[in-house]
């Protein structure tokens, strides 16, 4: 199954770049954007991210990204009275195999958005995937626990 996904957590750190040989104390890392209809939900769609986030490099090529605090509102943009505010405190694993694809697994509250596949998810548990940096893929999402569809949240 080949899929592709916009984690929460990850968004202030890689997109600013933010790295620091071991670890780095949570830091503020709200941020807002939007989703257009199809690519998330059947709808456009708001995600106003508040809280903290952490960095932490490990030996390996590894990494760990942390993100206590964190909130999401989740805004249905056709009818921004359709809201949910969820709370996305997941930490993010982060090894990279031989292939150089990245190998992450997440533990925790995660929110997941699939613009292929045209879904967005609440996760809460443990879920794993692999990332081909060279084609923008991530393939073989499996894991424990469930899945809230978020989209339903604010229909």
């Amino acid at each position: 199954m080949r899929t592709r996904f916009v984690v929460v957590t990850f968004v202030p750190w890689f997109m600013a770049g933010m790295a620091c040989a071991g670890g780095m104390p949570p830091a503020d890392a709200g941020f807002t954007f939007d989703i257009p209809a199809g690519a998330g939900c059947d709808f456009p769609v708001n995600w106003t991210v508040t809280g903290k986030a952490s960095l932490i490099t490990l030996p390996g090529d590894r990494l760990i990204v942390t993100a206590p605090n964190q909130k999401a509102v989740v805004t249905n943009l056709d009818d921004p009275s359709k809201s949910v505010t969820l709370v996305v405190t997941s930490a993010f694993h982060v090894s990279t195999d031989e292939n150089g694809d990245q190998i992450i697994l997440a533990t925790g509250r995660s929110l997941l958005a699939d613009p292929i596949a045209n879904y967005m998810i609440l996760a809460t548990g443990t879920f794993s995937w692999r990332f081909d940096p060279v084609n923008f893929s991530l393939l073989d999402f499996s894991g424990t626990g469930k899945t809230a569809d978020v989209c339903g949240m604010i229909e």
